[in-house]
């Protein structure tokens, strides 16, 4: 599955301590609050994001508060992003330097 990829994948940078973001939008409720979960057991924390949620904003903020520059983000079900959210992607990419995969 893609959620499984998108946390092995997250699981490599951590354990190279590279810093990375997971993101969800919320109305996706079906692992519970805060969780991805994949069908083979393997779950990962998560920041919910809510349909008017400013990702770049969010992201820039994060960065900024504990000065951790993330080198990936990861969006889980990205379906259930507004178009406006996924221009916001973008400029977390090109003007944040943060790659992003969805």
């Amino acid at each position: 599955s893609l959620s499984l990829q998108l946390m092995t994948t997250a699981f490599k940078l951590d354990e190279n301590n590279i810093p990375s973001l997971t993101l969800k939008p919320s109305i996706d409720t079906r692992d519970g609050d805060g969780l991805i979960y994949s069908r083979v057991g393997i779950s990962r924390k998560c920041l919910m994001v809510d349909s008017d949620t400013d990702l770049y904003g969010l992201v820039e903020k994060l960065m900024r508060e504990d000065g951790t520059f993330f080198k990936c983000g990861f969006v889980d079900e990205c379906q259930f992003l507004t178009e406006k959210q996924v221009e916001q992607l973008s400029d977390v990419v090109d003007k944040l330097g943060v790659s992003v995969s969805c």
